[in-house]
């Protein structure tokens, strides 16, 4: 969003959650854009409305990823993109949530399992990012990856094959995909005319 408002006519962002729009709306100043409370699987903007949907690392968190790409595609003007990042499932990253992050969204549900998680697999994380990552995170921002990738409730993989099938199945065609080094792989996708 920080980009896109300085570039953008008009830049819409969408989130479920209240305190996310609240942080949006402290964070980012512009004139240009509206931030709206709403659902991925039933986005309050209008059919064929958006020249651009940005998806990235959202669908896969919703409970049903293909419901919430069709609503991706469905608020896109004709000729327009969508960027949609989605979770690798051939990676390492789905058995270290299906197994470890089982057992720490268990031990998150105690008062004392969050305060061992925050002390403990929190600040391990940190420290192995500084180590293996080589980024310069902050804490805060080690912790949210963290809770993203292990405590979220709900997360999917994705394979490419299973991406393109859905793109297929919406009159869509993908320009461009990138398998990135990372969790995620990208897709731009245009909504044909």
């Amino acid at each position: 969003l920080i980009y896109a408002s300085k570039y953008a006519s008009k830049l819409i962002g969408v989130d479920l959650s209240k305190q996310s729009l609240e942080f949006a709306k402290n964070f980012i100043q512009s004139d240009n854009l509206e931030l709206v409370l709403g659902n991925n699987l039933e986005i309050p903007l209008d059919s064929d409305f958006s020249d651009l949907v940005v998806s990235d690392g959202v669908v896969h968190h919703t409970g049903d990823t293909v419901g919430a790409f069709k609503e991706c595609v469905r608020i896109l003007k004709p000729g327009g993109n969508l960027y949609l990042a989605v979770y690798k499932k051939y990676r390492y990253y789905p058995f270290l949530y299906k197994y470890i992050g089982s057992v720490l969204r268990l031990l998150n549900k105690s008062k004392i399992g969050n305060i061992i998680m925050e002390k403990t697999f929190v600040i391990l994380h940190f420290l192995m990012y500084k180590i293996f990552r080589k980024q310069k995170l902050n804490i805060q921002e080690t912790r949210n990856i963290f809770y993203d990738y292990f405590i979220t409730p709900i997360a999917t993989f994705q394979s490419k094959k299973e991406v393109v099938c859905w793109i297929d199945d919406n009159k869509c065609t993908l320009e461009k995909y990138d398998r990135t080094n990372g969790n995620c792989h990208v897709f731009v996708i245009k909504k044909n005319e």
